[in-house]
C-alpha cells in the first residue's frame, strides 16, 4: 500500500484472504489510505482484524474529506464493539455495506440493536445492505423485525 503513489487514481482497494493481521499490518494499510489515497471510493477488507483496527477504520471512513461510498468486510471475526465502530460511518456517506461473516462472529443482540438504530437514522445514506453468514441469533433478529416497516 505504501508503495502506491499518492497521486494514483485508485478508486477500489481490496485486501482479502491474506495473513496481514499480524504485527499491526491492518493499521499500516488504514494509515496509508488515510494519508496517501484520497480518491478511493470502495474498500474491501477480509481476514482477522483487531478491535483497534476497526476503530481506526471508522475514523478513516468518518473523515470529512473521505470519499468512501462502499465498505465490504469479508470473513472477519467481528464483535459488538467493532460492529458499533463501523456502523457510525454508515450515516455519514457509505452507500453500500456488505458484511460476509465466517460463522464465528460474536455480534450479539446489543450489536444488532446499535446497527439497526444507525439504519433508522434519517441521515443514513445506505442504499445497498448485504448481510451474509453472520450467525445472527433470534434476539438479534428481533431488533430488525421491531424497527423495520
Amino acid at each position: 500500500m505504501t508503495a502506491l503513489s499518492p497521486s494514483t487514481q485508485l478508486e477500489r482497494f481490496e485486501l482479502r484472504h491474506n495473513n496481514y493481521a499480524v504485527d499491526g499490518q491492518v493499521s499500516c494499510v488504514i494509515k496509508s489510505l488515510r494519508d496517501n489515497h484520497p480518491n478511493i471510493l470502495e474498500l474491501c477488507l477480509g481476514g482477522e482484524i483487531q478491535n483497534s483496527d476497526y476503530a481506526a477504520l471508522a475514523r478513516l471512513l468518518s473523515r470529512s474529506a473521505s470519499k468512501f461510498v462502499a465498505l465490504y468486510l469479508e470473513s472477519c471475526d467481528i464483535e459488538d464493539e467493532s460492529f458499533a465502530f463501523i456502523s457510525v460511518p454508515l450515516v455519514q456517506g457509505i452507500k453500500t455495506f456488505s458484511i460476509f461473516g465466517n460463522g464465528r462472529e460474536t455480534i450479539s443482540a446489543t450489536g444488532w440493536r446499535v446497527f439497526s438504530a444507525v439504519l433508522r437514522d434519517t441521515t443514513c445514506k445506505l442504499e445497498v445492505l448485504m448481510i451474509e453468514a453472520t450467525d445472527i441469533d433470534d434476539e438479534g433478529a428481533i431488533h430488525w423485525e421491531n424497527h423495520w416497516p
